[in-house]
């Protein structure tokens, strides 16, 4: 008896202390052209080194960038559950995440509310709830609708779950703070699939008017296959009088961003590429 508590002993001490590293390569290209001059203006181009280590299954992550010079970026993640509710620590900011049985809903934040299909929102609650998987909370607010406040980096090691198996969110409403201005401003979330997955999202704005974009965020699809993704983003600030187009391509093994930021008010276009390459280690 006690050389078999001593195995289930150790079985769990080992799956506690299991971590999984995930490291890649991306190289970062950066210029800006300013009025008509089509001569690139501040170009900066350098490698990014990133390494993300999960660890006690995928219930906490750590993440450290650096370049050749010194360090880039870092933050760190552990994720909490109970009842119906999660609670994802980012460094010092939190985000949470409540599930409801009887809409097939996930309220982020209390303010922002997802409408997801039956089989997603079962598998969501499992992974989150039960497995307390960070990387499935990554993939479900990858396209960072609301004001998350998570960096864009960490959605490099999501699990692409909802691409891969064509799980749906059906519809979102969500409450954001307004960028250059007190007060809030409120969105509804449109998303239109088709028998290979997500064919588009678009996030429009809940009260038209002068001081309101139509559509603030449109996501189309350009190519799918079982095992990578294509999509072009568009985002628009009115008020900055920003627009900002992106595509993105990836799959298991790397992630290529084109984006291109037009900035009306100043007569400037700023690009930046990104590709990434990875490397998955389990130890």
């Amino acid at each position: 008896m006690k050389k078999l508590y001593f195995i289930l002993l150790l079985s769990c001490f080992y799956a506690y202390s299991q971590k999984e590293e995930l490291r890649f390569r991306m190289l970062y290209d950066k210029y800006t052209i300013e009025g008509e001059n089509n001569i690139p203006q501040d170009s900066v181009a350098f490698p990014i080194f990133h390494q993300f280590v999960y660890e006690k299954g995928k219930e906490a992550l750590s993440y450290d960038a650096y370049t050749d010079a010194s360090s880039y970026n870092s933050c760190k993640l552990h994720l909490i559950t109970k009842n119906n509710n999660a609670t994802l620590f980012v460094d010092d900011s939190t985000l949470n995440l409540k599930f409801f049985d009887s809409k097939y809903k996930i309220e982020v934040n209390k303010k922002d509310v997802y409408f997801l299909e039956k089989q997603y929102y079962n598998f969501l609650k499992t992974k989150i709830l039960e497995q307390k998987d960070i990387s499935e909370i990554l993939d479900f607010l990858d396209d960072c609708l609301g004001d998350y406040f998570l960096l864009e980096d960490l959605f490099l090691v999501s699990s692409k779950s909802k691409y891969r198996f064509n799980y749906k969110i059906l519809k979102a409403v969500l409450v954001t703070q307004k960028q250059q201005a007190d007060g809030f401003e409120k969105w509804l979330v449109f998303y239109i699939y088709d028998e290979k997955g997500i064919v588009s999202i678009t996030k429009k704005a809940y009260k038209k008017g002068e001081n309101y974009a139509d559509i603030s965020f449109f996501k189309e699809r350009l190519s799918t296959n079982p095992n990578s993704f294509s999509f072009s983003i568009t985002e628009a600030n009115v008020k900055s009088m920003e627009e900002t187009q992106k595509t993105i391509s990836l799959d298991n093994s790397f992630e290529k961003t084109h984006l291109k930021s037009t900035n009306m008010g100043n007569n400037t276009v700023t690009f930046i590429k990104k590709s990434s390459t990875f490397e998955d280690v389990t130890f």
